[in-house]
């Protein structure tokens, strides 16, 4: 095996966990950091007061606290621009004094990986605006930073994040655009489908990896074999008994992500109404779909003797009889076995398992497999707006020890060819269902009427 020293780059990490994942497998910093004016800013207010921090701000000081921040450049156009011919440059808080001439030539030159975390918003249950529609403005982030990375950057293998939708029916299209701009560029693609909680974290969190694969000397050929990873970690109470006795940002008292759950008012009705044994009463989910469906609004809007509860309530109900749904932000409950997604919407309303009291930021970071050492510069508030939008490191770990496989094996090409005989490979795309490995396929290998599940 040549096992030669991989060289890779990371296109807007965002929180952190992706990079951090990769740098650990890999056992290198990164050549630099790719990304966009904004992420890295400290954000405030009229009256010049830190209302919150961009996503990369936390990584960026984390690295350079830990002497290995790499460059870290920007491209100078908005997240959401498809370009053809992009203006990057340095960001001056971060600044190696690289001359503008040299930068394309700087980032293109011998660089094996590409990591990256395109805004999954386009596909994602949480957008609110125009979920669903195939082609939503939101997908251009994932489009063009894959075109940049593929048509530009050129490396043996590019791998980013996204929403469990991209492996669904609902993104075809997207799916469509990736799969020409794989065929144009001389790459193969292998699509994954997983849960976090197969990945040694309770965090039940399905998502979307894509690899691209270069081909050989510019011959087609279908994606290399990787390994299923399945190895689920079913007790939270037992995964944060790891956390260290002194690690910071852990105090129950002043770190939880919220107020204190005594000012709820879903809460107080729910204790109220079943006392102290309300927990086996609503067994697991939110409050509020709770009251709704057992019909105990018009007692909570009573017991609360609060405007807003009414409204709220009062719009929940009439969502219910016209057989929608709505979105939820009221308190969350779940057994010992698994906490629900963390996004912008639930970090600040999931309870803990066994204490009447939410989770603390380092809890919330452990479910994300941060570092323990690392930390958000600023309060529970704007963490929780940025924690989701984050990859969990031990995630991405499983699947960046895939692509170092066949890295370290390239020029033998022992990895580039599947098991599987010549006349049954199907082009050069493949579903990886990590979730239910008998799933997995080539696309047109499947019967006339298959659907995506």
């Amino acid at each position: 095996m040549e096992n030669k020293e991989i060289t890779w780059a990371a296109i807007q990490p965002l929180t952190g966990g992706m990079y951090l994942g990769t740098e650990e497998v890999i056992r290198k910093q990164a050549k630099y950091i790719l990304s966009y004016p904004g992420l890295e800013e400290i954000i405030y207010d009229k009256k010049d007061q830190i209302t919150g921090m961009g996503n990369e701000r936390h990584l960026l000081e984390y690295l350079k606290n830990k002497k290995r921040r790499p460059v870290y450049l920007q491209f100078q156009q908005g997240m959401f621009d498809i370009v053809d011919n992009p203006i990057i440059k340095e960001n001056e808080r971060y600044y190696y004094d690289m001359r503008p001439s040299c930068i394309h030539e700087w980032i293109t030159t011998n660089i094996d990986l590409i990591v990256a975390v395109p805004v999954c918003a386009g596909l994602s249950g949480a957008n609110t605006q125009d979920h669903g529609k195939q082609d939503s403005t939101k997908n251009n982030n994932m489009k063009f930073i894959s075109k940049y990375v593929l048509e530009t950057i050129k490396p043996k293998a590019y791998i980013f994040e996204n929403a469990p939708a991209l492996y669904t029916f609902v993104g075809t299209q997207t799916r469509d655009y990736l799969n020409e701009l794989a065929e144009k560029t001389g790459y193969s693609i292998t699509y994954i489908r997983t849960n976090t909680n197969l990945h040694d974290n309770p965090q039940f969190r399905q998502r979307t990896f894509v690899i691209f694969w270069k081909w050989p000397h510019g011959k087609k050929c279908p994606p290399p074999d990787i390994d299923f990873h399945n190895h689920p970690m079913k007790d939270v109470i037992k995964f944060l008994e790891r956390i260290p006795k002194d690690a910071t940002q852990n105090d129950v008292k002043k770190d939880q992500m919220n107020e204190p759950l005594k000012n709820f008012w879903d809460y107080k009705f729910i204790k109220h109404k079943f006392g102290k044994n309300w927990r086996k009463v609503i067994g697991e989910g939110s409050l509020v779909p709770y009251i709704i469906d057992h019909n105990l609004d018009q007692e909570a809007i009573e017991f609360s003797n609060d405007e807003r509860v009414t409204k709220h309530l009062t719009h929940c109900r009439d969502k219910r009889n016209q057989s929608k749904g709505w979105y939820d932000s009221s308190i969350t409950i779940t057994n010992n076995d698994h906490v629900p997604t963390i996004y912008f919407r639930s970090a600040h309303r999931i309870l803990h398992p066994k204490e009447d009291r939410f989770y603390t930021m380092r809890e919330i970071m452990s479910f994300m497999k941060m570092p323990y050492d690392f930390e958000y510069l600023h309060t529970w508030r704007s963490m929780g707006s940025v924690i989701g939008q984050n990859v969990p490191a031990g995630t991405i770990k499983d699947w960046i020890i895939e692509i170092k496989k066949v890295l370290d094996d390239w020029n033998n090409k022992r990895n580039i060819f599947p098991k599987t005989k010549k006349d049954e490979i199907a082009g050069n795309i493949y579903f990886h269902n990590n979730c239910n490995p008998k799933s997995s396929f080539y696309p047109n290998k499947q019967k006339q009427g298959f659907k995506f599940k």
